[in-house]
């Protein structure tokens, strides 16, 4: 009788171990740890895009000190792009002989108008919104 009674168990168990270990778990398991790996990237990769300085424009001295600490940490192509948005981004402010422009600048004094715009920028903020401004106004 003790045989019997092992037998009984026995198909229990292995049908409980042929349940965990079928396919369709398998492959959602498989499915589960590929999504968590692709969150842990995507995590990743958006902690490491807001590592970049930012530019502290709350008063002209903090503005100069950032803008020199973060063209510090940059490569020389991309100094030369962020020294170049810069510039760029002058001109379109101030020598600009348009009624518009004039009337904005006419709203807020030069300094605070530039603080206003590179406020809490990173360096590849200030090249890729001078670049969409040229490519939207040639």
């Amino acid at each position: 009788m003790t045989a019997r009674r092992s037998m009984r168990c026995l198909p229990n168990v292995n049908l409980h171990i042929r349940n965990t270990c079928s396919g369709r778990a398998a492959y959602r398991k498989r499915s589960e740890v590929r999504f968590m790996l692709g969150c842990l990237v995507i995590a990743a990769a958006l902690t490491a895009a807001g590592c970049a300085p930012t530019i502290d424009a709350s008063t002209e001295s903090t503005m100069q000190d950032s803008i020199a600490h973060v063209r510090s940490t940059l490569d020389a192509a991309d100094r030369e792009s962020f020294d170049t948005a810069l510039r760029d981004l002058n001109d379109m402010l101030f020598n600009r002989t348009d009624a518009v422009s004039q009337a904005t600048i006419g709203l807020y004094r030069p300094e605070a108008l530039v603080r206003k715009i590179l406020h809490r920028k990173n360096a590849f903020d200030v090249i890729r919104m001078v670049d969409y401004h040229r490519c939207q106004h040639p």
